[in-house]
């Protein structure tokens, strides 16, 4: 999903990567694009009748 949107949109990939912080001890930040991935793959999963 990222690869398709960074690649449409180079804009994106900038903004995306120059917000995340430095240092993040709670790793809210990994945990939050975590979220969005598996989020993503069972989105697509559902659309194509896979769950």
């Amino acid at each position: 999903m990222f690869k398709d949107i960074f690649q449409k949109y180079p804009k994106a990939a900038a903004i995306g990567f120059a917000s995340i912080p430095a240092k993040d001890p709670d790793n809210i930040g990994l945990n939050a694009v975590n979220r969005m991935t598996k989020a993503a793959v069972e989105g697509i999963m559902i659309r194509e009748g896979k769950m």
